[in-house]
């Protein structure tokens, strides 16, 4: 453990000499270049009338133009040659119709260009110029970063629209068994129904059944009482003749 943690310390301490390097030898704007550059988001630096100073190599790999050929041109003809639109969603959301007196510090818009077929993020930063900084750049006071997020913005629509046809089959779902229980409620109400007057009706033959047991045994007696009667009377007339 003693060992890995030095090699953390010597590798932080490694990283802060070469970053000490490169800041005495004003390579960090080359350095911070060649970031940019290997960015795939297209980065421009412009001024305030919205003319590029300086672009990163996304103009190329997006097959706008060559990167060196991008200094002074608006960023609204980079993107969209040829546009003359008065009301263009793109033109609006750069500089320097995005720039205004009241314009916050930063700003970030989504903008879903026809022309290009793609859904662009639009991120402007002002920056205010700062005479006495080393890492001052001049007249660029307003940094444009382009976002290309068409595959992302696909992405979230297919989710959302999964999610709707989910959120469907749920309530389709949900409405078919509550109305299944509903049957279901209904079927076992007649069946109770039905048990209580079968019940009934057994109960019915059950006192039916020991009516016509009494009746009989009513019956017999009588008529062994009748026979009990007659036959003593004529035993008493035989008797007495």
């Amino acid at each position: 453990r003693h060992g890995a943690e030095q090699h953390c310390v010597d590798h932080r301490a490694a990283f802060l000499r070469e970053l000490a390097h490169v800041e005495h030898h004003g390579l960090f704007g080359e350095l911070l270049a060649g970031l940019q550059d290997a960015l795939h988001d297209l980065i421009c630096l412009v001024d305030q009338n919205g003319l590029i100073i300086r672009a990163n190599r996304t103009t190329e790999r997006w097959q706008l133009r060559s990167v060196s050929d991008v200094r002074g041109l608006h960023m609204h003809e980079l993107v969209h040659p040829g546009c003359e639109s008065d009301d263009c969603t793109l033109a609006l959301a750069i500089p320097p119709r995005s720039l205004s007196d009241n314009a916050r510090t930063s700003q970030a818009t989504i903008v879903s260009d026809q022309r290009l077929d793609r859904i662009l993020s639009i991120r402007t930063s002002i920056n205010p110029r700062r005479e006495h900084s080393r890492l001052s750049v001049g007249d660029a006071s307003v940094v444009v970063v382009i976002s290309d997020v068409t595959a992302l913005h696909r992405a979230t629509e297919d989710l959302s629209n999964l999610n709707d046809t989910l959120e469907r089959r749920v309530v389709d779902r949900t409405r078919d068994l509550q109305a299944a229980n509903r049957n279901l409620r209904l079927e076992i109400e007649r069946r109770c129904t039905a048990e209580a007057a079968l019940q009934a009706s057994r109960d019915e033959l059950v006192s039916l059944s020991q009516q016509l047991i009494n009746a009989q045994e009513d019956e017999r007696t009588r008529l062994s009482r009748e026979l009990h009667d007659s036959i003593g009377q004529s035993l008493g007339a035989i008797k007495y003749t």
